[in-house]
């Protein structure tokens, strides 16, 4: 999933098994200046060849996860096993979750 400017919210969903070979955000790749929100959801088992962010690239957005699981996402030869962010003022909010 690719995103630009706006908001993202995901709620009591489960994120699985995506892949990309050679390019950031095996899941989710967000970019100039998405708000994500991540809660009660599981997000497993993706995965990035060389690219950053197995499960989520975000790049300067806010990101809030609550009651969630992330398990088994592995980033290959890059960095951001589970989540890989980039930019500048980045905020995070991880509250009640699990990695």
């Amino acid at each position: 999933m690719t995103m630009g400017s706006g908001a993202l919210n995901i709620t009591s969903s489960s994120i699985n098994d995506s892949i990309t070979d050679e390019s950031d955000g095996g899941a989710i790749y967000s970019d100039d200046y998405a708000a994500i929100t991540i809660s009660g959801s599981t997000v497993s088992n993706n995965s990035t060849g060389d690219g950053d962010g197995a499960a989520i690239y975000d790049d300067s957005g806010p990101l809030t996860v609550t009651n969630s699981t992330f398990a088994s996402d592995s980033a290959g030869y890059s960095a951001g096993g589970a989540i890989y962010m980039s930019g500048e003022d980045l905020t995070v909010t991880a509250r009640r979750s699990r990695w």
